[in-house]
């Protein structure tokens, strides 16, 4: 008997209960994805700039008595060099990670042009007769 009860409880568990959550997040217009882009087009112009000028800065900062080969180099030389080396690294990092941001930027905006708002005419059969109805509907053009 308490295998028929538990049997039944974990039946009836499993009939209730939502193996997925529900996307209650509403669907974004063509003035979001434009915005989208736009931001993330500019995070990837200042990232490209700031990258572009801390790598200059370090290339122009780089000790020009500084001698890799032997490695006789004063303090100065040494601190100015590594100072130098960590400006032109940091610059290229950012240089490179402004690339996802210019990608993502024209992938939303490559979204806001395929989505649009049109009225489209439906045929409705009411009470014996054949109605045209205007109704709104999200288009979406996918290129192949």
């Amino acid at each position: 008997m308490k295998k028929i009860i538990l049997l039944f409880c974990l039946i009836a568990f499993a009939f209730t209960s939502k193996a997925q959550m529900a996307n209650n997040k509403t669907a974004l217009t063509k003035k979001d994805y434009l915005q989208k882009s736009k931001n993330k087009k500019t995070t990837a112009w200042v990232f490209l700039g700031t990258g572009t000028l801390c790598a200059g800065i370090g290339l122009l900062t780089f000790p020009k008595t500084y001698d890799v080969v032997w490695g006789f180099n004063s303090e100065e030389d040494e601190n100015k060099a590594t100072v130098s080396s960590v400006l032109f690294v940091g610059g290229i990092a950012f240089l490179i990670s402004s690339i996802p941001f210019f990608v993502t930027g024209s992938i939303y905006k490559r979204k806001a042009g395929n989505l649009s708002i049109d009225m489209q005419q439906s045929k409705q059969l009411k009470s014996g007769s054949l109605y045209t109805l205007n109704q709104p509907a999200l288009k979406l053009a996918i290129r192949l």
